[in-house]
């Protein structure tokens, strides 16, 4: 993996804990866990920048809902 992709996927758990998609690791669980459509979204977004800007977008909207 290239240290651009790192980048990116760093980026996108970032945004994705932003949004709540990420919950916190559970008892007798070693990793956070997420939605299957969120997990989704989330490789979308790897693919293509256009999905990357929709969950900027949502993450926007969140914070204007506050």
């Amino acid at each position: 993996m290239t240290e651009k992709n790192d980048v990116k996927i760093k980026d996108i758990i970032g945004k994705a804990d932003k949004l709540g998609w990420i919950s916190p690791i559970r008892k007798g669980k070693s990793y956070p866990e997420m939605q299957l459509s969120e997990v989704e979204k989330c490789m979308f977004a790897l693919l293509d920048n256009d999905y990357m800007k929709q969950i900027d977008r949502w993450i926007e909207e969140k914070a204007r809902a506050r």
